[in-house]
């Protein structure tokens, strides 16, 4: 698209950086909405029917002679283009966008949080909220039933950067009550080289946290290490479970929980990123443990995850589940 025309500038003064259509410029709009140089042209009605905030606007008188494009006034946005450009894709797309389509962009979803919150776009807010915590959910049986059906966003919630993206959306907007689950994930899935130095998005660009966000992580990397050995995998950690009171063979099983030990402490990281894991067989699978002892080891994991989620919340300095409200800083 070519650059909208400006005033010239004086002789004196610097040139200004050119002005860009953006593709979304409906020629019957009634109005231009510019951010960071680029230009948007679209219509109030269909602004003022998603946001109370553009409704009232557009009932104040605007002054003599304000800025028009093609005769239409501008508005200038503090936000960014890209974020204007996902929103307004999402507004004119309409519900067929986001009610049926499975695989979200992700900064889709952060465009309608964030631009949503401020400029009140309710609809599109709640319905990304909703949205994104189907994939951080805050009850445990919600997380569990991720893994028994085919994911709906395949693995973009759980890819470098992309859970840096989260963790920081979550943080500006107040959005609390995923962020257990979103400081979970980073420490499960990233590297303490990442945490402090960022990692690359699957675009190439540098997601990074706060320094405030770095120390919350390595708080509660420190806390989850402990609630794992001493929760999820305490049946692994001493001989109160195993050998189980009905064991078939007590030496046999010793022997082997030893052994299933000594492993985990070589893959203590492994270990660690497993605390919330549903059981899977493969953890006793070669160990030779008997049936009694699985079943002993299986009731301990699951009662030690509903523990850990239960105090997920206060390993990164938050209230319980219960008190984690939203849109609230």
């Amino acid at each position: 698209m070519p650059p909208a025309k400006r005033k010239r500038t004086e002789a004196n003064e610097e040139p200004e950086e050119p002005v860009m259509r953006s593709s979304i410029w409906y020629d019957d709009g009634s109005i231009v909405l510019e951010a960071e140089k680029t230009q948007f042209r679209v219509h109030r009605s269909v602004l003022s029917k998603y946001s109370k905030f553009f409704k009232d606007l557009f009932t104040v008188p605007q002054p003599e002679g304000e800025l028009l494009v093609d005769g239409c006034p501008v508005v200038r946005m503090s936000d960014s283009a890209e974020d204007w450009e996902s929103l307004l894709i999402a507004i004119y797309s309409g519900p067929q966008l986001y009610n049926s389509v499975k695989s979200y962009p992700l900064k889709l979803l952060i465009a309608m949080l964030r631009l949503g919150n401020k400029y009140d776009f309710e609809e599109l807010r709640d319905h990304a909220l909703a949205r994104i915590k189907l994939e951080l959910p805050s009850k445990l049986s919600d997380w569990d039933a991720l893994f028994q059906v085919e994911p709906e966003v395949p693995g973009e919630f759980f890819t470098a950067g992309i859970e840096f993206d989260l963790v920081n959306i979550a943080e500006e907007l107040g959005i609390r009550s995923i962020l257990p689950m979103a400081y979970h994930l980073c420490i499960r899935d990233q590297t303490l080289d990442a945490i402090f130095n960022g990692c690359k998005r699957p675009d190439g660009t540098l997601a990074e946290l706060s320094p405030s966000t770095r120390y919350i992580l390595l708080r509660g990397k420190g806390a989850l290490v402990r609630a794992t050995l001493d929760e999820t995998f305490i049946w692994i950690m001493n001989n109160e479970f195993i050998p189980s009171g009905t064991c078939f063979s007590p030496v046999d099983c010793e022997k082997a929980r030893v052994t299933i030990l000594e492993e985990s402490i070589r893959s203590l990281y492994q270990t660690i990123a497993c605390a919330l894991d549903i059981w899977d067989e493969r953890l006793t699978e070669t160990s030779a443990l008997c049936a009694m002892c699985q079943n002993a080891a299986q009731s301990a994991h699951q009662e030690g995850r509903e523990i850990i989620w239960g105090a997920l919340p206060s390993y990164f300095g938050l209230p319980g589940w219960g008190d984690l409200k939203d849109f609230e800083i």
